[in-house]
């Protein structure tokens, strides 16, 4: 990820103009080394941006077929002292070119700081916004689940009324009935009860009578016997012949 530098024409002209006091020839690499850090493409447009609007010859050219003159023998030891002391000062000059881009860039990273930090809130509001309104967007749909759930218990309720109400009007059309169905019936039975009344009455008088008649045939059956000794009497007496029986009314 690039370094979050901020670039403007302004910053990328004075960055070119600190190259050129030093005697080099300015580019965009050179100018993104020298902001440390920055979109290439966009120092890049920065960079053309410059170029087209200061004369060429303000960059050098890069020198082309320029013989160079034959470098001169030094001893290997103010060699390596050369190098030692020309390391040492690139290191210092890169420690100084850092605290500056650090100094320059510590309002801006504070800038950055602050505002990642807006936008972290942003986004959490945001998302507690979002979760709030999927939980009213849950509600509301539960509250319509709800209500339909009641419109539809409601009508059930309504249906099972209207039956409760049909079936009450035909139970007290059969309790009426019942009501004179029992009427009937006790009538019935009071006539029955009269009719078993009078039917003993004659089974009572039957009874009698019939007991009288078994009385009177006993009494036949006891006339009859003495009858028949009577004329086993006489048939005795008139040397064994039983007499004609005499046939009573």
């Amino acid at each position: 990820m690039p370094n979050q530098v901020e670039l403007t024409a302004e910053r990328v002209d004075h960055a070119v103009r600190a190259i050129l006091g030093r005697r080099q020839t300015p580019s965009a690499a050179a100018v993104r080394a020298e902001l440390g850090g920055g979109d290439e493409q966009q120092i890049n447009s920065l960079y053309q941006d410059w170029l087209d609007t200061h004369d060429n010859s303000v960059v050098p050219a890069e020198p082309e077929g320029v013989a160079m003159p034959a470098t001169p023998t030094v001893p290997q030891r103010v060699v390596s002292v050369l190098d030692a002391l020309y390391d040492a000062i690139l290191q210092e000059l890169d420690a100084q070119a850092d605290r500056v881009r650090r100094e320059r860039d510590a309002p801006a990273q504070g800038l950055l700081d602050e505002a990642k930090t807006m936008r972290a809130e942003a986004e959490r509001t945001v998302a507690d916004t979002d979760a709030r309104l999927e939980a009213m967007t849950a509600e509301t749909a539960a509250l319509k689940t709800a209500v339909s759930d009641l419109e539809t218990t409601k009508g059930r309720l309504e249906a099972e009324l209207r039956t409760a109400r049909e079936t009450a009007a035909a139970a007290r059309g059969d309790a009426d009935r019942l009501k004179g169905e029992c009427e009937r019936l006790k009538a019935e039975r009071d006539r029955i009860a009269g009719d078993l009344s009078g039917s003993a009455k004659r089974l009572e008088d039957a009874n009698t009578a019939r007991e009288a008649a078994r009385q009177e045939a006993a009494s036949l059956r006891g006339e009859r016997d003495a009858y028949r000794r009577i004329a086993e009497r006489e048939r005795i007496a008139r040397g064994g012949r039983s007499p004609r029986p005499t046939v009573r009314p």
